[in-house]
């Protein structure tokens, strides 16, 4: 590809020289005519090397994603037959704890507005195949952001935190925050900010963190 950087000029110089000589020769076609067409030419074999210079790198970011698959199945594999080793010796606490640590690691790899849910329905369903129940605290994210949020410290309140009711300890999500120039209110949501619950003041609702559900 440089070599062809080089040739150019001198292409273009020598279809300059041609050109000129092409404009005073007894031809019936101008020179001019003969030099845009020669440009035309070299700018045709430009784009042709340009379109197989992009399906190589085309070619080359398939092969990053299959890789990447591989990694992710190859992961997956591992932590599988990790699994099954433990619930062949017996230890389903260490099966169990496994379990947790994938989901926790798949988690972490989304986007922090990434629902969530999926992976949770299949903690939940691998867990009850060896006879062990969600543990409450990942019965309440839905987002990927929601794993963060429940070890934080302090008792702020803010949009996209998880609250407890404080009159039935109902789990929600405040999905918006308004402000009528006096006191904030706090519009909350259950089941991933599916269902609305209506708004409520802080005096309604406590931040959830970790230590509730220890």
């Amino acid at each position: 590809m440089k070599k062809l950087f080089l040739l150019i000029p001198l292409l273009l110089s020598s279809i300059s020289s041609f050109a000129q000589y092409g404009s005073s020769s007894d031809s019936n076609i101008p020179g001019m005519v003969i030099f845009i067409g020669l440009v035309f030419i070299v700018a045709g074999l430009l784009q042709v090397i340009l379109f197989f210079k992009l399906w190589s790198m085309t070619n080359n970011v398939q092969k990053i994603k299959n890789g990447l698959k591989l990694f992710e199945f190859e992961k997956g594999f591992e932590y599988n037959s990790k699994i099954k080793r433990s619930l062949l010796l017996g230890n389903k606490a260490e099966a169990r704890e496994l379990m947790i640590n994938r989901f926790i690691s798949q988690v972490k790899e989304r986007y922090q507005t990434d629902s969530i849910i999926d992976k949770k329905n299949e903690l939940q369903l691998g867990l009850e195949l060896i006879g062990e129940k969600l543990p409450k605290a990942i019965e309440c994210l839905y987002l990927a952001s929601d794993y963060n949020n429940l070890f934080l410290k302090g008792k702020n309140l803010y949009k996209g935190c998880l609250v407890s009711r404080n009159s039935d300890k109902t789990l929600m999500h405040v999905r918006n925050v308004e402000y009528d120039g006096k006191m904030h209110s706090y519009i909350c949501y259950t089941e991933g900010y599916k269902n609305k619950e209506g708004a409520y003041s802080e005096e309604e609702i406590t931040r959830v963190n970790i230590s509730a559900f220890l």
